[in-house]
């Protein structure tokens, strides 16, 4: 060994004293000791790699021609090249025993010599054999693959020889027709020809080998196929309609595809299109077709501009592209469910009618008229985001509406303030609880059947105003919905509103008393309810206690007031007031001097001044 660097160190190994295997390879300084903190590598010693024979071995090779080294120990991690009459061929890795080479061009004629070298070291070993420059080698031939029973016009490109005469399509011969007027000469390659030949009624499916004829006897040798392949059969296709303006996919049911057939899609009508498939399995293709003005197409497939099912009630129908205006509503909650109208124009039926929300899922859709559409949302992870909807008509392609749909987590309600109120006046009810979502412009409440607005103060306030209604006195659940109505807060006993009918009063005795307050007064009428929220107004002052007697009668304490005539009312919720106007009078404080009579009869009747 010698040190290059303090990173490098070479060492010199003898191949010949280490039989093949993995050894570990260690390094030392005084040529005992090995040094410790070095890491043991491993190095593989693989077995030499041998060559013995080439297949053919009889006869004359040419540019281009295959042929096969058998020898051993050949790995496919070796970097094989051929070395053939001192030129570099390329060379392929077959298995542990065998590798192809391929013939370069270059050699001189004559008796040469053939060599592998592995991992850039030539073998010892050569092979001879004899190469002929005049050999006539086919390059390759258009197209390479035809249907069983059915001749086609093949083209053959040949690099050297004479003139061609004949082909042989496996034990077939046919005539070959010289191409004139078309040459194809390269710098530093052998000028090739051209010739045409009409396949033979092949009735084999497989390849076919292929070569070629100076007299229609003797056949140069040759590494070229012709496949031989079932026609193929079109079953069916989908979609069978597509949008204006707009280019997709076409998946193609069919027997015996292959790849070796270069299948193209075909639309026929007032302006017609063609585009390449993709080999996808023996039964399907697929084509990518492009964007085409509306209209009534006939779809066909081609192979090598050879169509092979053309019926005519294979049809693509190209229509014209909808226009979509709005979504309703355009928010739902995130557990799907919702039952999204899309409005426009230009819609049409089909069986394929879907709502993809992107990125979140695609859902079917349901045709009403040309105008309208609707889907069900589908659930979702994803909250007060705002998901774009796209409409798809065929089940490939999906057209972008520019319209978006929110969503939201469902609104619950913990409370209402107040939770009572009467026909014939207006109620704002304070509603409380969370999700409420303040960008809604649709927010609604809803009491039993009773639609009402609402507006979102907050986060967790909204409010609702409710006025006359038919409804009968009860307790209701209220709701409230984010989105017009569509969805609903799940109903809560907490969040009650109870309708009542409108307190009314039609005496108070006495209707004076002293401004100091305490008087009893005895309010008479109707529809006072017990509740908590019961009160009696004077003026604006309110009775500190008030006694319910009856759904007609109560006893309310006056308040202190400044001397003056007030109007007296009652509430049942603390909000809303009885409407009839009955008047106490509060008078200053009375004190008495005098009177007369000091005395009088036990039977009453005597008149005191």
């Amino acid at each position: 060994a010698y040190i290059v660097s303090d990173e490098e160190l070479v060492c010199f190994i003898d191949g010949n004293s280490l039989t093949p295997g993995i050894y570990n390879l260690n390094f030392s300084s005084n040529l005992n000791i090995a040094i410790e903190q070095l890491p043991v590598l491993k190095f593989n010693v693989l077995p030499d790699t041998i060559m013995h024979t080439m297949r053919p071995n009889l006869g004359r090779l040419a540019v281009g021609a295959e042929i096969k080294v058998e020898g051993e120990n050949f790995l496919p991690s070796h970097d094989i090249v051929c070395i053939i009459g001192g030129e570099i061929g390329f060379a392929k890795y077959f298995n542990s025993t065998q590798v192809h080479c391929t013939i370069p061009y270059g050699i001189p004629a004559g008796l040469t010599k053939l060599t592998l070298a592995v991992n850039g070291i030539r073998l010892n070993r050569t092979i001879d054999f004899v190469y002929d420059d005049t050999t006539a080698i086919i390059d390759h031939i258009t197209p390479n693959f035809g249907f069983k029973s059915e001749s086609i016009n093949v083209n053959v490109s040949i690099y050297g020889g004479p003139t061609i005469t004949h082909c042989k399509f496996g034990d077939d011969v046919v005539e070959a027709t010289m191409i004139t007027g078309f040459s194809e000469n390269v710098k530093d390659s052998p000028p090739r020809s051209f010739v045409s030949c009409k396949t033979p009624d092949l009735q084999r499916v497989g390849e076919v080998l292929v070569r070629v004829s100076s007299d229609g006897e003797s056949f140069y040798r040759s590494g070229t196929y012709f496949v031989v392949i079932e026609k193929p059969r079109l079953i069916d296709f989908w979609p069978k309609h597509g949008t204006e303006g707009k280019d997709g996919i076409i998946y193609i049911e069919g027997k015996d595809f292959h790849p070796h057939a270069e299948v193209s899609c075909e639309f026929l009508g007032n302006t017609s299109y063609k585009v390449s498939s993709k080999f996808v399995s023996p039964e399907s293709v697929e084509c990518a077709y492009p964007v085409m003005y509306p209209g009534k197409y006939t779809f066909s497939l081609l192979a090598n501009e050879l169509s092979f099912r053309s019926d005519e009630h294979y049809n693509f129908l190209v229509r014209k592209h909808p226009t979509f205006s709005r979504l309703y509503p355009s928010l739902g909650k995130m557990e799907g469910g919702t039952k999204v109208f899309v409005y426009g124009s230009g819609f049409y039926s089909t069986s394929s009618l879907a709502c993809d929300f992107e990125n979140v899922d695609i859902v079917e859709a349901t045709f009403v008229n040309e105008t309208l559409l609707y889907c069900t949302s589908p659930i979702t992870k994803k909250l007060n985001v705002d998901v774009s909807l796209k409409i798809g008509f065929n089940g490939v392609t999906f057209l972008r509406t520019n319209l978006f749909f929110s969503y939201y987590s469902l609104p619950k309600l913990t409370g209402v303030h107040p939770n009572r109120g009467h026909f014939n006046g207006i109620t704002h009810l304070t509603l409380s609880g969370s999700n409420f979502l303040t960008t809604s412009n649709d927010a609604k409440c809803k009491l039993n059947t009773l639609l009402l607005p609402a507006t979102i103060v907050s986060d967790k306030i909204a409010i609702c105003t409710v006025s006359k209604s038919t409804l009968v006195y009860s307790t209701y659940p209220i709701q409230i919905s984010l989105n017009s109505g569509v969805e609903w807060s799940l109903p809560n006993h907490a969040a009650t509103f109870q309708y009542y009918a409108a307190p009314y009063i039609s005496s108070v005795s006495p209707d004076f008393g002293s401004y100091l307050g305490g008087t009893i007064v005895n309010i008479t009428g109707d529809n006072f309810v017990n509740s908590p929220d019961f009160r009696c107004r004077f003026g604006n002052k309110y009775s500190q206690k008030v006694v319910w007697i009856s759904r007609t009668n109560v006893l309310c304490i006056a308040p202190e007031t400044p001397p003056g005539k007030v109007i007296v009312q009652v509430t049942v919720n603390g909000v809303d007031y009885s409407a009839e106007q009955h008047f106490y009078n509060y008078v200053g404080n009375v004190r008495i001097f005098s009177f007369f009579p000091p005395f009088g009869s036990i039977f009453g009747g005597t008149e005191v001044s």
